[in-house]
């Protein structure tokens, strides 16, 4: 899992999405949670059914995802963990 997120968090910063203290086009790290939530939301098939997913009111995701607020770092490690299961693994 550890492996899976870092190679998640290294393809947020070739996107250049910056990781907390990164600083990646000056990016903020507010991106690293919007971009993370919205791939959930993708995946998931919109933002009401992430909200679902994630068991949260749907007024607190928007203001995530607008970035005004932070999520919760459990919500944030669910999101993540709904991004690393759709991405496609290698096989070695």
């Amino acid at each position: 899992m550890i492996q899976r997120l870092a190679f998640h968090m290294r393809g947020l910063a070739l996107s250049g999405v910056a990781p907390r203290g990164g600083n990646y086009n000056n990016m903020s790290r507010d991106s690293v949670y919007v971009s993370t939530l919205k791939q959930a939301g993708v995946i998931l098939g919109g933002e009401k059914a992430l909200a679902r997913h994630l068991r949260v009111p749907l007024n607190d995701l928007q203001r995530w995802l607008d970035g005004s607020e932070e999520p919760p770092r459990q919500v944030f490690l669910r999101a993540v963990d709904i991004v690393l299961e759709a991405t496609p693994r290698k096989k070695p």
